[in-house]
């Protein structure tokens, strides 16, 4: 092999190796040793040590070994020009998902070999198994929603009917007002529950996210007020253009700039600050100097059901995850002593 196409092989990150027709080794580039080092085998890492091995000698499951044959045996027999599948590999710290492909390796019409390449693919993997998650949740959450708001309607009926015909009772009204109060919480709960498990279709179109910005600071401007809190605000110095579903978006930020708002102490400031990344991403980072997020209470920030806040339905960020994923974004929080808690938006360049 020429020196330029060993260094092209050794330069990918995808791990490559080929056997002869009885299985040895007889080529591997070089991140068949970090993957040997990651998943755990580092007797494995040596090139030396492992050309000339037979692939039939590491591979002790039955399964595995039968589903390599019989890729092997389709190439062979011309009926397919590469066969591909998905496999586990646990490592000493986690599992991960890899994409196996198997391509047959010829000269003059004949087969002499097989490649073999395997890509890590567990961050897809992973982002199939959330939508598939977030799809059942949101099914078991418009279901339970729709089961709720009949009931939710009687008992507001009740109560108020009960108010009517009894006006002078202050201990009535007292348990009246209670009853109301809770009703119209659960009926903010019931919205959430409909607005996640049956979510809008998204519409991207071009759009400026720093205009989408102006507009919802100029309506939550009377929450700002009422809690003394000043606003410093910069932005990308040119007007950007991003594909963006405008009123998801400002969703979106009515969210992170209400929880922000709610933690900061009053009389106090938030920051925002956005700009076009050197990629042309363009990027929102919106901090509070409030009480940080406890270390073990952060990671669990974007679960659906799960919130700190009294009253809260731990929907908000959720969908606030869901939607700038559909404009594949990304969405995280930040919290330590002393520097506060900040939130950060990316949209990718269009």
């Amino acid at each position: 092999m020429q020196p330029l196409e060993r260094q092209v092989l050794d330069a990918l990150p995808i791990t490559i190796y080929t056997v002869d027709l009885d299985g040895r080794i007889t080529f591997l580039n070089r991140s068949w040793s970090r993957f040997a080092q990651s998943n755990g085998a580092p007797q494995l890492c040596d090139e030396r040590a492992v050309l000339g091995a037979s692939i039939w000698d590491a591979i002790t499951d039955p399964t595995v070994r039968i589903q390599v044959e019989a890729a092997m045996a389709t190439l062979s027999e011309g009926r397919a020009t590469s066969s591909s599948w998905e496999f586990p590999c646990s490592s000493p710290t986690e599992e991960r998902i890899f994409l196996m492909q198997l391509s047959a390796l010829g000269a003059a019409h004949a087969i002499t070999g097989y490649v073999f390449s395997t890509v890590d693919i567990t961050p897809s993997h992973r982002s199939r198994e959330d939508k598939r998650r977030f799809k059942a949740i949101g099914e078991i959450s418009a279901g339970l929603a729709r089961e709720l708001r009949n009931p939710l309607f009687g008992i507001s009926a009740a109560a108020q009917l009960l108010r009517f015909r009894v006006k002078d009772d202050p201990v009535v009204e007292k348990n009246v007002g209670r009853i109301l109060h809770e009703v119209e919480r659960l009926k903010s709960m019931v919205t959430a529950l409909l607005e996640f498990g049956r979510p809008n279709p998204i519409h991207l179109e071009p759009g400026d996210p720093d205009a989408v910005w102006d507009e919802v600071i100029e309506n939550q401007r009377g929450r700002l007020e009422s809690r003394a809190l000043l606003l410093h605000r910069t932005r990308a110095e040119l007007p950007a253009r991003y594909a963006i579903d405008t009123q998801q978006l400002a969703q979106v930020f009515i969210n992170v700039l209400v929880n922000a708002s709610d933690a900061a102490p009053e009389g106090t400031s938030l920051t925002l600050h956005t700009t076009v990344l050197a990629s042309g991403a363009w990027r929102c980072r919106l901090h509070n100097g409030g009480a940080v997020i406890p270390a073990e209470v952060l990671p669990r920030v974007f679960e659906i059901f799960f919130s700190t806040k009294p009253g809260g339905t731990g929907i908000g960020l959720a969908l606030c995850q869901r939607i700038i994923e559909e404009h594949g974004g990304t969405i995280s929080i930040e919290s330590a002593p002393e520097l506060g808690t900040t939130a950060t938006i990316i949209l990718p360049a269009t």
